[in-house]
């Protein structure tokens, strides 16, 4: 999980699939994503992990500090899920919409 205290957002990536590792990960993603995860509050998408063509996609989550809690109750059920339970999950763990400027 990475914050981002200037902005107010958190992206998460599953962590099963960064363990274990002996250096430190770096995840990328775009603004558009961003975007949306301040927008909303709540943002899942799909990375295709290019350089390892023999790992799945991986499903990040982004959301703000309103939705916090929510993520952390989606990580708990989600822990060790195949990718599309992940996504499906995160889709249903999301918290009420928000109007969009709020």
């Amino acid at each position: 999980m990475g914050i981002n205290p200037d902005l107010g957002f958190f992206v998460g990536a599953d962590p099963v699939l960064h363990s274990p590792t002996r250096f430190p990960i770096s995840i990328e993603f775009n603004d558009a994503a961003v975007k949306e995860i301040v927008a909303r509050g709540w943002h899942v998408w799909e990375r295709d992990n290019g350089v390892d063509k023999d790992r799945p996609v991986e499903i990040l989550l982004g959301g703000t500090a309103d939705s916090l809690l929510h993520y952390l109750a989606f990580e708990r059920t989600a822990l060790g899920q195949d990718q599309g339970h992940r996504h499906l999950l995160a889709d249903k763990f999301a918290p009420p919409p928000r109007a969009i400027g709020t």
